[in-house]
């Protein structure tokens, strides 16, 4: 189900964290938020799904879905990350992909990273600001990023934001979240080309199952049979 979120406009642009983080950006989304016109696949459980390998998405069914790239001088250099569109100039990704001193860009629209199709298109980010409380010596907490774009993103049926959950939001235990990226498709294996997808259940209290080291504001997924 798409996430909401409440949104509040101010002159210049603002990011405030709860548990996660909040975000406020200058202007409003141009299109309403957690919309898929071209329909993702949703083969939730399937027992031959895993999360390294997965299955091949939709093309340009997880319309929020960028890769995130370093910059090479004036080039767009290797693709390193995944993120989500949040509106026109914000997408969140994860702080450990951030290394102080570089620059990034992101790719909306792109199903294949060697084969860009007429939605793909790349936009450096202005800024990168991590989760103030994030550590890089525990990348277990506060792991978020957000990063302000040079330019606005042009929606379209493949290019979308995502919602945001409300504060305190909760999950069931085994309700499915869909996990997307262009990450390794086997163990030690190299990246995947195309955009994959696989779903794993909600794990209610996985600090009870893994213990201590999980954090509490983290959400886990998977089978406990690994």
């Amino acid at each position: 189900p798409p996430f909401r979120s409440n949104w509040r406009c101010k002159r210049r642009k603002m990011i405030l964290f709860w548990a996660v983080a909040v975000f406020c950006a200058q202007g409003a989304f141009a299109v309403k938020c957690g919309q898929t016109p071209i329909h993702p696949k949703l083969d939730l459980g399937a027992p031959d799904l895993h999360i390294v390998g997965g299955t091949e998405a939709r093309a340009h069914s997880i319309p929020w879905q960028v890769g995130l790239g370093i910059m090479s001088g004036d080039s767009f250099s290797s693709q390193i990350c995944g993120g989500s569109i949040v509106s026109d100039r914000i997408v969140i990704s994860a702080a450990h992909c951030i290394s102080r001193g570089r620059k990034y860009y992101v790719t909306v629209g792109q199903h294949s990273r060697r084969f860009p199709s007429e939605y793909t298109k790349k936009i450096r980010v202005a800024e990168a600001i991590n989760h103030p409380r994030w550590n890089p010596r525990d990348i277990r907490k506060y792991d978020i990023t957000v990063l302000v774009l040079e330019e606005p993103i042009e929606f379209n049926e493949a290019v979308q934001p995502i919602c945001l959950p409300e504060p305190g939001q909760g999950y069931k235990d085994n309700e499915y979240f869909l996990v997307t990226g262009w990450g390794t498709t086997r163990e030690s294996g190299s990246s995947s080309d195309r955009l994959m997808q696989v779903a794993v259940p909600n794990i209610d209290n996985c600090q009870k199952m893994l213990g201590s080291s999980v954090h509490n504001d983290v959400i886990c997924a998977g089978y406990a049979e690994g």
